[in-house]
């Protein structure tokens, strides 16, 4: 059982590969990026509309394992 991923890098045993490791985390845009986005950009210009996509609390944090690289979970925030 894989426990709740957060958007911090976490130590768990990798479905996997059964390694004790602490996961690798990138950050993704997500639905709620783009409608973040859409928003700033329409209240504010388009400037201010690519904020979301610099904000990694405002992307999906995507765990992967660092020995065999596989997907480990993702948190949506």
């Amino acid at each position: 059982m894989i426990p709740s991923l957060g958007s911090e890098p976490v130590q768990i045993t990798c479905p996997h590969c059964n390694n004790y490791v602490v996961t690798k985390v990138d950050y993704q845009a997500n639905n709620s990026t783009h409608i973040k986005a859409l928003l700033l950009c329409l209240l504010c210009g388009c400037l201010p509309g690519l904020i979301p996509y610099c904000c990694n609390s405002c992307q999906s944090a995507v765990h992967t394992c660092p020995v065999c690289h596989k997907h480990v979970g993702t948190d949506d925030n």
